[in-house]
Order: structure tokens, then C-alpha cells, then sequence
């Protein structure tokens, strides 16, 4: 039988999972943007994952109450969320690197349009080294003590935005736990993680479904995806007490999800 912790268990029964979303956010083009920003920037400032997925936690929480609205709003959203999320997961990152990367992104040497430099960070290449400019465009003096005071209050802002509530429970511990326990070959592991590495990090999934819900959806893709649902116990899910109707309900938004992304790529 599957053993679920404690804290598992308690978040089934918490969120009562029929199948039913957690809540109806939009994602606007916004959201978009800034979700593409902080990916980026976590590149730029090696953060580890567990610390990126708990900023854009951050950021999509904030976006469900807060709209964004010109280019700066969502620039200071994703560079505050990053500073906490850095904080949270004992991972920190000096203030003048998330600010100065933040600033780089909005001001390349190349005065290129922002979304080329983002682009090229998210394929893996590098930005321009700085030995080939005369001078380094960064925040110092009296402008980055002006920014840094600024940060400062907008992570007040956000932290009453979130309601102090920083803890953030991800799916991935839950997954990691039912393919420990279901004995899953490590083909399927793989896949699933990478499954729901693209799902949490390009969607609002985390925002309509509970982690628990998630992990169980994503295993059932991967095991649908690699033809091996014959090789998980029979009807493993009825033990997470979730019902088969919600794993094929998200399931189908994780397909639509990575059939859009799969168009993007092509047409790059």
C-alpha cells in the first residue's frame, strides 16, 4: 500500500480533490512575461531549483490577487519574489546581483529589444562579456542605494500580499515520494520530472490543482506516455484518494501545455 506522510494526507483532505480547480486565474500576456523574466534570471544568478520554483510560486500567488500593469510593475514583482524566494530556501543572493541582473536585462549593451536577450539566456547563451565594453552599465551609488530601498519596501508589499504565508509545498517531493514507493523505473522518474518541471514552471497549474494532485497527474502522463500503466499498481490512484477523473483532467491541460510549447520551438 502507498504510504503518504502525514502532511499529505492532510492536504487531500484539506482541498477535498474531486477534481475541481482551486481557483479560476487567467493567465494574461503579463503573467507571461514575467514568468519567461524569472526564468531567465535565475540562469543569470545560478539559483537552485528549489528556489526558483518557490519564487514563481511567489509570483503566480501575487498575480491571482495583484494585476500587472506596465513593464516595471512585473519587473519588480519578479525581482522581489526572487529575493524572498532566495531568503526562504537558505540559497541567498546578494541584493546587488538580482538588482544589477534585473537592470541588465532592461538595459542590454546592444540596445537590442528585450526579448532577444531573454531568448538567448533561455537557450543557454552567454551575454556579452563585460571586457569588451568600455563601461559596465550597472546600478551603483546613488542609484542602486535608490533601488535597493525601493526592493526593500516591495517586499513588504508582497509579503502582505501573500499574507505572510511563505512556506511553499511543492509537488515534486510528492512525486519523488509515490515513484519511491511504487518501485517506477527510472525512465518513467525522469520523464515525470521533466514533465512537471515544464508544467510548474510555464503554467498556472500549481495555482488550480494541489501539489499532491499534480504529481499523481503528471505520473499517470508519463506512464500513458511510455505505454507502462500496466506496470504501477492497480488503481494506485483510489489509494491517494484521488478519483482517475482528475488525473485525466490535468492530464489534458499538461498535454495542451506542451503541444504549445512544442509550436513555439518549431517556429524559433
Amino acid at each position: 500500500m502507498i504510504a503518504l506522510t502525514m502532511q499529505a494526507t492532510h492536504d487531500l483532505d484539506e482541498t477535498k480533490v474531486k477534481g475541481n480547480p482551486l481557483c479560476t486565474t487567467l493567465e494574461t500576456s503579463e503573467v507571461k512575461e514575467a514568468r519567461k523574466l524569472m526564468q531567465a534570471m535565475a540562469i543569470v544568478l545560478k539559483m537552485p531549483h528549489q528556489a526558483l520554483l518557490t519564487a514563481m510560486a511567489y509570483l503566480l500567488r501575487f498575480s491571482r490577487i495583484s494585476s500587472f500593469g506596465e513593464v516595471d510593475d512585473y519587473d519588480w514583482a519578479v525581482t522581489t519574489c526572487i529575493f524572498l524566494a532566495t531568503k526562504v530556501e537558505e540559497a541567498p543572493c546578494r541584493i546587488s546581483d538580482i538588482l544589477n541582473a534585473m537592470h541588465r536585462f532592461r538595459n542590454p549593451w546592444d540596445a537590442s529589444p528585450l526579448p532577444r536577450p531573454i531568448s538567448n539566456i533561455l537557450e543557454g547563451q552567454k551575454l556579452p562579456s563585460t571586457e569588451s565594453q568600455e563601461d559596465c552599465d550597472v546600478l551603483v551609488a546613488d542609484m542602486y542605494y535608490r533601488a535597493k530601498e525601493q526592493l526593500l519596501k516591495h517586499e513588504q508589499t508582497l509579503l502582505r500580499a501573500l499574507g505572510f504565508q511563505i512556506s511553499v509545498i511543492h509537488p515534486h517531493k510528492y512525486l519523488l515520494n509515490y515513484c519511491n514507493t511504487m518501485k517506477c523505473s527510472r525512465a518513467l522518474a525522469q520523464l515525470s520530472w521533466a514533465v512537471l518541471n515544464d508544467s510548474v514552471l510555464n503554467s498556472t497549474l500549481t495555482l488550480r490543482h494541489p501539489p499532491a494532485v499534480l504529481a499523481a497527474a503528471v505520473l499517470n502522463f508519463g506512464a500513458l506516455l511510455l505505454e507502462v500503466t500496466s506496470d504501477l499498481p492497480n488503481k494506485w490512484w483510489e489509494l491517494l484518494g484521488i478519483e482517475m477523473s482528475c488525473l485525466e483532467a490535468v492530464g489534458s491541460e499538461m498535454l495542451e501545455l506542451h503541444q504549445d510549447l512544442s509550436k513555439k520551438q518549431e517556429e524559433q
